[in-house]
This record gives structure tokens, sequence and C-alpha cells, in this order.
């Protein structure tokens, strides 16, 4: 979510009321942002003004970058992805493939794998375990080297989000 699309957050929230879907709100990593951050907790409170959201657990979605909600007790659910003010490294079980054939163990780490030449025809499949096995087992380094960095940082820059009569993100 970000500033300029903020105004929307109810509409989704009854769309997911109303048809029994999930639909997750993630916060925008500065990563070549410029401005409009919104943090999620702004954007549960704009949800709270117009639903009651009961936390679901946890565990129905083990590895799950998400906290979840149910709206209004129903069928919906609606959940957060905060990787700037709630970071969730710790519970991160993810390794992205992109469309370049680098593994990308985490997003906000530069690390990443080419596994273009294990992917070719001429390389053997163990090879490519191999180099699987070595990125998974790599993860919780970079994993303990993001939450450090994040240990440093203490304010996310971020524009403010007027919410209600308050404003949110101060």
């Amino acid at each position: 979510v970000m500033r300029d699309n903020f105004e929307e957050v109810p509409d989704f929230v009854r769309f997911a009321r109303r048809t029994g879907v999930e639909v997750r709100f993630i916060e925008q990593m500065p990563a070549g942002a410029r401005g409009g951050f919104v943090t999620n907790a702004a954007v549960k409170e704009c949800i709270e003004r117009e639903h009651a959201l009961s936390p679901l657990d946890p565990g129905e979605a083990a590895g799950s970058s998400a906290i979840r909600y149910q709206i209004d007790g129903g069928p919906g659910v609606c959940g957060f992805i905060s990787p700037m003010s709630v970071p969730f490294c710790a519970r991160c079980d993810r390794i992205r493939l992109r469309a370049d054939g680098a593994l990308v163990p985490c997003l906000r780490s530069g690390a990443k794998h080419d596994l273009k030449p294990y992917l070719r025809p001429s390389c053997r499949s163990d090879a490519l375990a191999g180099e699987l096995t070595g990125a998974e087992a790599r993860l919780p380094e970079v994993t303990a080297g993001i939450e450090a960095l994040l240990a440093e940082v203490p304010n996310i820059p971020h524009d403010d989000v007027p919410v209600g009569d308050k404003t949110a993100n101060r």
C-alpha cells in the first residue's frame, strides 16, 4: 500500500468480506521507491474503523510472511505483510527463482545464485541439487545479516498518512 492508493483499502476489505477471499496488504519496500510509504499499522487502523478483525492462528499458514485476520467473523480474510515495520526474517522460509535464472534467498539482500549453468541440458541434476542445497544452507546467514541491519535503522523513511483525526506513522 502506498499513499497514492491508501483510500482503496476499504474497498478491498469489503470485497474480501463479501466474496470470502483473502486479500493481503504489503508494505512497499524502499528499493527504488520515492516516498509514499504507509505502514500496515496505519492500514489496519483504517480497516478497524469499519470492520472487526480477529487474529487467525499463525499455524494455519506456517512459514507465511503474512499476519492474518478474519474480517467481521465471516469467511473473508485480510493479511498484512510488513517487511519494513514488522520484519519477518526469522520466520521466512522463502527462496525465489527469478525469470533470469537467479535464485534469490532474500529480497532485502543482494545475495543471489546464478542457476542458469545448472539448468542447461548438459548439466547433471545432482549439480543443480547441490547448488540449491548450498543456497538453502546459506539462508540463515543472509537472514541474520538482514536482521542485524534492520536493528541499526531506528526510523524507516515514510510519508505521513492521515488516519481519521490522527496522523499515522509518527
